[in-house]
């Protein structure tokens, strides 16, 4: 089966020109052996990246976690805390305030500007205006299906972090940018006391993006490669067998087992005689869900003119 990344890309990308210190370099060093094969040596630099992605006494951390449940290919959705995202990421938290409060500033601002005949409340306006004043999303329609499914439920807005508003390195490396929707749910206060109450939920495809330039790409490349893996078959000679641990002290070695990453199973080995297979399972992309959780948003402070967008 055909890798999806070709050699000439891995080639490119680990070219004195993009390549980085530290944990890239690991390429080089587990695609040098000749006795193994392609996802042999793809692995073995996956396996390194998960050990670089755990805490420095070794602890799983939810990056490291995810990789090893996208190796393990039980395709499995995994369920995740808002909550939990906010309070540990501060600048993820201003992201989604600040976004969620210019919008409803924006719809509020049209309201006065452009009030109905009807005499609708702006409460109402608010909860029957305000998608039409969310910022345009940065990923193509397509993408945004792929992640969210066809129906995601309605929603009034949507705010798109991007990696670089992450403070909080764990979970950006095992996330990456979201796309965190919302619904506009009330307020209550007036003036520089007034608060919003929303509820948000979010969606998340946990892949990988081997095209793109970043200081990562090997890995992204090397997980992209993970989807279609093959047996890698070693031969030992008589006298590497006859130098093993068994051989010396008589113990019976296993025929087979399995390959962990933690918690997670990537993957099974088999002894027959002196040839060894390794065989790791298809790595698969799964779902982060992250369930509808209530906000409050405090009150968008302008610094400089809102376009109200009719």
């Amino acid at each position: 089966m055909e890798r999806p990344v070709s050699e000439r890309e891995i080639g490119e990308a680990n070219s004195l020109l993009y390549s980085r210190p530290g944990v890239w370099a690991a390429w080089n060093l587990t695609h040098t052996a000749s006795i193994h094969n392609h996802t042999y040596q793809d692995q073995d630099f996956l396996s390194y990246a998960w050990r670089f992605l755990k805490t420095a006494g070794g602890q799983d951390t939810l990056a490291s976690q995810n990789l090893a449940h996208f190796l393990s290919g039980t395709g499995i959705s995994k369920t995740l805390s808002l909550n939990q995202l906010f309070q540990q990421d501060g600048g993820v938290t201003k992201e989604f305030n600040v976004k969620v409060g210019a919008q409803i500033y924006r719809t509020e601002m049209a309201y006065k500007a452009f009030k109905r005949k009807d005499d609708i409340s702006l409460e109402g306006f608010l909860k029957s205006d305000l998608r039409r004043y969310a910022d345009n999303p940065h990923n193509s329609p397509t993408d945004f299906k792929k992640d969210y499914g066809p129906s995601p439920g309605p929603y009034d807005g949507h705010v798109e972090v991007d990696q670089k508003a992450f403070s909080n390195q764990n979970w950006k490396n095992a996330t990456g940018g979201l796309s965190i929707l919302w619904t506009y749910l009330g307020s209550s206060g007036t003036g520089a006391y007034k608060q919003h109450r929303v509820s948000a939920f979010c969606l998340k495809r946990y892949k990988w993006h081997p095209q793109e330039w970043r200081n990562t790409k090997l890995v992204h490349i090397a997980a992209e490669n993970a989807k279609v893996p093959s047996v890698d078959t070693f031969t030992r000679s008589a006298a590497m067998d006859a130098s093993s641990m068994g051989a010396r002290t008589g113990v019976v070695m296993p025929k087979s087992g399995e390959i962990k990453l933690g918690s997670e199973t990537i993957g099974h080995w088999k002894d027959e005689g002196l040839t060894r297979q390794t065989i790791y399972n298809p790595a698969k992309e799964f779902l982060l869900i992250f369930p509808p959780v209530e906000r409050i948003i405090p009150v968008f402070v302008p610094t400089s003119k809102v376009v109200v967008i009719g």
